[in-house]
């Protein structure tokens, strides 16, 4: 039955945070348009709105010029229904005006909120990712030790076969016994916990140098000519003695 690996904590956490980010993005772009387009709906009942102050004015006026005998009745009545027919478009707009109002006020309060929201989980952002790298070092460190552990291996090989075939022929410089591997660690990380070179806590390995060298290459060289002896029934050292003899 296949199962699925558990995810690691802090990563699982930093992916349900940015899934929350997007959400409360999404859902204050989504907040932001609507007061956009509601601020227009408003604009647009505010410019269909009718100056009653005006029309009132000019009926009033109307009515006393009719009254001083300058102007014809028709003309006060004229803008009496003009006046009619205003109040009759403000008594529709109105109703709409306010719920516009309304409406804007709302998601204006919503789009606050959202962008709060989005505020504290964008502080919060450094902490969730800081926690997921740092779980991260972690199991690298793990990984990191381990190939430094098969590095140190090869490279303790390396030197060996190298040390023996300076000694039946291949020249020294090409022989590899001077190569140094310096790895670094971190004093941290769990992983490199007892870990270390004695002289320095910054490294994981110092080998091939002077105070680690010569020890370490003969204990690897005596390893070498055991596996040859074992392996394959060659006596490294009385082929090494006849060279010697021969030289």
């Amino acid at each position: 039955m296949n199962m699925k690996m558990e995810e690691a904590p802090a990563l699982a956490g930093l992916r349900v945070h940015l899934a929350k980010v997007a959400e409360v993005s999404e859902r204050l772009a989504h907040v932001s348009a609507s007061a956009v387009e509601g601020r227009e709906t408003l604009k647009d009942y505010a410019a269909q709105m009718p100056n009653l102050a005006a029309l009132e004015k000019a009926e009033s006026d109307a009515m006393a010029a009719v009254a001083l005998g300058e102007v014809d009745s028709a003309i006060a009545q004229k803008a009496s229904k003009a006046l009619v027919a205003a109040r009759t478009v403000a008594a529709e707009l109105g109703p709409k005006i306010k719920a516009a109002e309304s409406t804007i006020a709302g998601l204006e309060r919503r789009e606050a909120e959202a962008r709060a929201a989005l505020a504290e989980l964008e502080a919060a952002g450094p902490a969730a990712l800081l926690a997921y790298l740092k779980e991260e070092m972690a199991a690298e460190a793990a990984r990191y030790v381990k190939a430094a552990s098969a590095l140190m291996r090869h490279h303790s090989r390396l030197r060996a076969l190298g040390g023996l075939a300076a000694e039946v022929g291949l020249p020294q410089h090409m022989s590899g016994t001077d190569m140094k591997l310096v790895i670094g660690r971190m004093d941290w990380l769990s992983a490199f916990e007892g870990q270390q070179v004695p002289h320095n806590p910054k490294l994981l390995c110092e080998a091939g140098t002077a105070l680690f060298g010569q020890a370490v290459l003969q204990a690897a060289k005596r390893d070498e000519a055991d596996r040859l002896q074992a392996e394959l029934g060659i006596s490294f050292r009385a082929v090494a003695d006849k060279m010697k003899a021969k030289a």
